[in-house]
């Protein structure tokens, strides 16, 4: 009868027999994970930050509710208190959209000046690796001439 063959000591004789440097593996997911982190830490800022101008307006507005006065009897008082604190909101609202519109804007300046450092510090790497290639490629091929 026949034995089920154990998988992973198959995968890991395999593995073990190509010859593989793995550094260059090792290099690109170390290099990744740093681009990723200085992203994520930018998108935890922006996060932070909207949140922050969402609480302030939530919180004001809540204390200007609870100020609101009462109806009292006199329709035109109160028309009055509602009329200025709707006023008073309209003006709150343009604060705040142009502080998350601020955000916005510096969020997608230091998210392009971050892509753009990547993408300078790729071709620099592509460059070296294409200039190393060809030197590794002209004795082979002197060899191969002669």
């Amino acid at each position: 009868m026949a034995g089920t063959q154990d998988m992973n000591k198959f995968f890991e004789n395999f593995m073990a027999s190509l010859p593989m440097d793995t550094a260059i593996f090792d290099d690109a997911v170390e290099k990744q994970s740093a681009i990723s982190k200085e992203y994520y830490d930018l998108l935890l800022g922006v996060a932070e930050k909207s949140t922050t101008v969402t609480y302030k307006w939530a919180t004001e507005t809540i204390a200007k509710m609870q100020k609101a006065p009462s109806y009292d009897g006199d329709p035109s008082s109160y028309a009055k208190s509602v009329g200025d604190f709707v006023s008073e909101q309209a003006d709150v609202a343009t604060e705040n959209l142009a502080a998350y519109a601020e955000i916005a804007k510096k969020a997608q300046m230091d998210s392009l000046s971050l892509f753009l450092s990547t993408a300078k510090e790729v071709q620099t790497e592509a460059a070296a690796a294409v200039k190393k290639a060809a030197n590794d490629v002209s004795p082979a091929k002197k060899k191969a001439a002669n």
